[in-house]
């Protein structure tokens, strides 16, 4: 409801316990990737949240811009 501010992504390789290991269908020698992310709302934490996926059917990738257009410009080389 609120606008997001700021989110935080952490990217882990663990194998998975037990409980998690059933509920992907996942064999028991097979690791996962563990994604931690947190997000800030008027400067508090909105929402933490644990996901993960199995390491043999995802992988992941990401892009990112500057938060500053003045950025995009192009540089004078010197």
């Amino acid at each position: 409801m609120a606008p997001l501010q700021e989110a935080e992504h952490i990217l882990r390789a663990v194998m998975p316990d037990e409980r998690t290991r059933k509920l992907l269908s996942m064999k028991r020698d097979e690791p996962c990737l563990l994604m931690i992310r947190r997000t800030w709302t008027a400067g508090q934490i909105a929402s933490v949240a644990r996901l993960y996926y199995p390491g043999s059917r995802y992988e992941m990738s990401g892009d990112s811009a500057p938060k500053d257009a003045d950025m995009l410009a192009p540089r004078n080389p010197e």
